[in-house]
């Protein structure tokens, strides 16, 4: 229960009776349910039928009014990150009391946006390590800025005109995460400012506000444990910079407790991409393009290591 309204969990376990160390699924950003996530040849699924293989219970939990979850729809100004954040806590609390858990050995697996709702769970939550996958390390503020200053040349846009449209971006970005003006005024403020909010795939104003207030590092020197960071070199939606910034935040008030991986020609969704150019241009390429088993040694080596400590 999550305020009062039932949330769904899928969980997957070993048939061999015992306590098993688990792993807690945390998406990205949007509105949509995990259920059949597992069966899929890329994004999440490699990664839970790794871990069921390898003796891992796992556990998606649906956000709220997803899937068979009750509570405010996703898209509702009542739908916070805080509220996500109460979720995954109440997620956590259940699957260390599952008797077919080890409640010491309990990890998160945190993608894209996860990670940054995952800052605010661990430290109310401990686990025994954290996975942050290709995600953020400054102020959404600054990141947004960055991404958009990064994307725009490998889609053909010249530099003059990327360096307008940056300025303009940080016109809409400061009326909403700074002033914290609402999203329906924003948008009328030009395309720059739609797209932004656009960008957010329908979740309300509010949460992503709450996303922008957050400090990486005020929330990271609370949760001392051992973090693992990964970035995949043909992901556009972020970089190298801000997983190693992540890292650096977490050892400077944790020394030692954060691991920075880097996996060559991954994309934002753990498939292999030659080049963050190619995976801009996905959606015009038709091959099917694999999942990046790398992801998977450099999981289960990191997690055995943890384990073994």
């Amino acid at each position: 229960m999550v305020d009062s309204a039932r949330r769904r969990v899928i969980v997957t376990r070993p048939k061999a009776a015992g306590r098993y160390p688990a792993v807690l699924i945390m998406g990205g950003l949007g509105c949509y349910s995990l259920d059949g996530e597992i069966a899929r040849p890329a994004g999440y699924g490699p990664i839970l039928a790794a871990l069921a293989k390898g003796n891992f219970v796992t556990m998606r939990l649906e956000k709220t009014g997803e899937g068979d979850s009750q509570g405010p729809p996703c898209t509702d100004p009542k739908a916070t990150a805080q509220l996500e954040a109460r979720g995954y806590v109440a997620g956590l609390r259940a699957l260390k009391a599952y008797d077919f858990v080890d409640s010491a050995k309990v990890f998160v697996f945190a993608h894209s946006l996860g990670p940054l709702i995952g800052s605010l769970v661990v430290p109310q939550e401990p686990v025994r390590g954290f996975i942050a996958a290709e995600t953020v390390g400054r102020s959404w503020f600054e990141y947004i800025l960055d991404n958009a200053r990064r994307q725009r040349p490998l889609m053909g846009v010249p530099l003059d005109v990327v360096d307008a449209q940056v300025r303009a971006e940080e016109k809409c970005a400061h009326r909403f995460f700074v002033e914290h003006q609402p999203a329906e005024e924003i948008v009328k403020l030009g395309p720059e400012c739609e797209a932004m909010i656009r960008s957010y795939a329908g979740v309300p104003g509010a949460y992503m506000q709450q996303i922008g207030d957050l400090s990486l590092a005020k929330q990271w020197k609370q949760a001392d444990i051992p973090v693992l960071v990964i970035y995949g070199t043909s992901d556009p939606a972020t970089s190298a910079a801000e997983g190693r910034y992540l890292t650096e935040i977490i050892n400077s008030f944790h020394p030692g407790r954060a691991t920075y991986a880097e996996i060559r020609e991954m994309g934002h969704d753990f498939t292999h991409f030659a080049s963050q150019r190619d995976y801009l241009n996905r959606r015009n390429d038709p091959s099917p393009h694999p999942f990046e088993t790398a992801l998977l040694e450099v999981l289960f080596n990191w997690l055995e290591r943890q384990l073994a400590g």
